[in-house]
């Protein structure tokens, strides 16, 4: 009897757990059809779309520029060279407009925009010239300031002290 029991409380539970699924399924279906056959809805109408989001292709990020600085332009006559700093190497180099060095060239000089732009590897990228700092620079001295204490003072050159002859009885 108590195994009869249990199964037909099993089954009276799954009955309405598919019930209220029913239910629940039915009731949607009915709301988005209550929202599109509405009566008081001007005719014609229909719901709004989802405006359409375009995404533009972001920019490939800098590479140059990380390696790169663009220090100075100079126009001595001859055609302008421009001073670059490769931040891997640690080297300065001038280098003329369209001449290739260590897989760099610069294509092309904007004065009005302070920037050149400079092609490596089938990439070409834009430098702005490095701004420039006021501040004064530190100066590295040779001398240290640092006082070493030694393991054992020294003593001043004292003479010793003597027994006075005057106290002695």
């Amino acid at each position: 009897m108590r195994c009869i029991s249990a199964q037909l409380h099993l089954r009276l539970g799954q009955s309405v757990f598919m019930a209220a699924g029913l239910c629940l399924a039915s009731s949607l279906a009915a709301d988005s059809n209550l929202i599109s056959e509405s009566p008081f809805l001007p005719p014609g109408w229909s719901p709004a779309k989802p405006p359409v989001v375009q995404v533009q292709p972001q920019a490939a990020p800098p590479v140059l520029a990380r390696q790169l600085e663009f220090k100075g332009v100079v126009d001595l006559g001859n055609g302008q060279q421009f001073s670059l700093f490769d931040k891997k190497s640690g080297e300065s180099y001038w280098l003329p407009l369209n001449e290739m060095r260590d897989g760099f060239q610069v294509v092309r000089y904007e004065p009005n925009r302070a920037s050149i732009y400079i092609r490596s590897g089938g990439r070409t990228e834009e430098l702005r010239l490095a701004t420039v700092d006021e501040s004064p620079m530190q100066i590295a001295s040779g001398v240290s300031t640092s006082v070493t204490a030694s393991s054992t003072p020294t003593r001043p050159n004292i003479a010793p002290a003597t027994p006075n002859s005057g106290n002695a009885q």
